[in-house]
């Protein structure tokens, strides 16, 4: 059983996975073009207003792309299952609109809060815009989620992808429209694909309502909310106090290097929880389902360590590659960014209890409390640090919330977790960046090629220090020897050679 589901997460995660590849490929081929076309103070001014347009999503979407999966499988009933959708599209949409004819009244103020005297309100309304679009789609998608439609997900990403792409080359590289070419891009790709997913989605569930079911939902959500706020805070926060303390110029170069070292979320957590976040709901109904999360928990520890480890070691090489020399200082930040976004992943694993107790408040209190911790780790690293401490601050706080997490769901589901292998396989991983520190070679060539013999002994390694199973050493053998017999390296045995004769 346990190999069957593995198979299925990993199908599944390739699947979506095509998306965040995709997705970081686009996002590596835009960070020549947003630092040769725009200056470290307009890449910035774009980072904060996606994370303004981040922090108001929480408000304004009021997590329900959450609470659809959740209550999803709560029926059986075709009819049921959609009249859930319907109800949060016929809800949301409205709503959404009201909200953003609040917010264009508002947009001179919240320009001037977070982009400070040189405020554009006119980038704030673009931003509004694409921000009501998006959260359409994020509902939208999360009912493809639901019905484990992974291939339709990923065709929308690619296009989103592709559209986006595109319109931000022509705009910013070739009408030079600098920041208002990329809020234009932003504004025409999320409506394309708002009014595609609606005519698909809406011509199959119908327009049903339910008070009981947006009622449901939206006790579900509700803790969602602060959370969301709070998880801003932990991911985003340090850029406001960059601002204050150092530059926009600062914001950039720090963001370019964050933008690297997250690289692992988009390439393996996001897909791996994208199927996951719906499936895990199928998985409770095992017999043995505790036993299949402690195991699932441990290959999702061992890849994003190992995804971790190789950002860590080709991260700085790729600054150098993509980005002009005033850039090169985003290297520095590039590991310890990967390593917290470990901890990100596994407290978005951990908070499993909560998620089927339907008791998301205790989400909230563990991000609260981190998000607390990263803004005092923030007022006090970041002004003698800079851009180092921001990073540190990141760090420490998503380990206390991995820790929180792990604390409240074990209260409301125990699963019998490892974390003794997480400590042992963290340390080897630090040891063999540790190891890739101290040889630095002048060729470019060269070094990435010495990382990649690094990254290749990771799970050498940790095969040495006993960390794999008896029986997971056993199927390694069983796939090598099957690969090398494939490959022609056949023993005297195969070819008919009795043993022990020449």
């Amino acid at each position: 059983m346990l190999g069957e589901l593995l198979r299925k997460i990993g199908r599944n995660t390739l699947v979506y996975g095509l998306g965040g590849v995709l997705q970081r490929i686009v996002g590596f081929l835009m960070v020549p073009l947003y630092t040769y076309y725009l200056s470290p103070r307009d890449y910035g001014t774009i980072e904060l207003l996606d994370l303004a347009s981040y922090v108001l999503a929480m408000f304004v979407g009021l997590g329900l792309g959450s609470a659809v999966v959740r209550f999803y499988y709560d029926y059986e009933e075709r009819a049921e299952r959609n009249e859930v959708i319907s109800t949060a599209i016929l809800f949301l949409v409205p709503v959404n609109a009201a909200i953003l004819v609040l917010l264009h009244f508002l947009s001179g103020p919240i320009s001037r809060l977070v982009l400070g005297q040189d405020g554009n309100r006119y980038f704030f309304n673009l931003v509004f815009i694409s921000l009501a679009f998006s959260i359409v789609n994020g509902v939208l998608l999360s009912y493809l989620r639901a019905k484990q439609q992974a291939v339709l997900f990923a065709v929308l990403s690619v296009l989103q992808l592709a559209l986006g792409l595109g319109l931000n080359i022509y705009l910013i590289a070739g009408r030079r429209m600098g920041v208002l070419g990329a809020l234009y891009s932003g504004v025409i790709t999320q409506a394309v694909i708002s009014v595609l997913l609606l005519s698909l989605i809406v011509y199959e569930v119908g327009l049903g309502f339910s008070t009981p079911k947006l009622k449901g939902m939206l006790r579900f959500s509700a803790p969602l909310v602060p959370a969301g706020i709070g998880m801003f805070v932990l991911n985003f926060a340090d850029r406001f106090f960059l601002r204050k303390y150092s530059s926009l110029s600062v914001v950039g170069t720090y963001a370019l290097g964050y933008k690297i070292g997250m690289s692992l979320n988009a390439l393996l957590l996001t897909p791996f929880y994208l199927f996951w976040s719906a499936y895990m709901y199928e998985v409770a109904q095992k017999e043995n389902a505790k036993e299949l999360f402690a195991r699932v928990y441990e290959y999702l520890m061992l890849g994003l360590l190992f995804g971790a480890l190789g950002i860590s070691l080709f991260g700085p090489d790729a600054v150098s590659v993509l980005a002009p020399p005033s850039y090169w200082a985003a290297s520095q930040i590039v590991p310890i960014v990967a390593l917290a976004y470990v901890f990100s992943g596994l407290f978005y694993y951990f908070q499993l209890g909560m998620a089927l107790s339907k008791q998301t408040e205790f989400r909230a209190y563990a991000v609260g409390a981190s998000a607390l911790l990263n803004i005092l780790l923030n007022f006090l690293l970041i002004p003698r640090y800079g851009a180092y401490g921001a990073a540190w601050a990141t760090l420490f706080s998503f380990l206390v919330l991995a820790g929180l997490s792990h604390h409240f769901s074990q209260r409301l589901y125990r699963v019998p977790y490892h974390l003794g292998k997480l400590v042992k396989a963290t340390l080897i991983a630090a040891a063999i960046f540790g190891c890739a520190k101290f040889v630095r070679l002048h060729s470019l060539r060269l070094n990435v090629m010495l990382h990649a013999a690094l990254l290749g002994c990771f799970p050498l390694v940790l095969w040495a220090a006993n960390f794999y199973s008896p029986e997971e050493k056993a199927i390694v053998r069983k796939i090598l020897l099957s690969a090398a017999g494939r490959l022609g390296f056949a023993t005297k045995q195969t070819v008919g050679v009795p043993a022990g004769r020449p």
